[in-house]
């Protein structure tokens, strides 16, 4: 029932990301178990622990920010 909630907390977590607020690439989000509870589960609440697990998971992983490389030839 909360799959999308799920859904749009991963993909807003992706957009910015914890070190430097912008996007990640690279990764993937598998759900493999999931609870709710008639009283506290709504979709605010399920979106907020996915993005919650994925900032965990990911300042977890030793993330590394990755510079742009570029050749530039300036004329005067």
């Amino acid at each position: 029932h909360f799959i999308s909630a799920v859904d749009r907390g991963f993909k807003d977590s992706i957009s910015q990301g914890p070190l430097t607020g912008n996007p990640v690439t690279g990764v993937r989000f598998v759900a493999t178990d999931g609870a709710s509870h008639p009283v506290d589960s709504n979709e605010m609440a399920f979106r907020t622990c996915s993005q919650q697990a994925f900032k965990q998971g990911f300042l977890n992983s030793e993330p590394q920010i990755l510079e742009p490389v570029m050749s530039v030839q300036i004329q005067t």
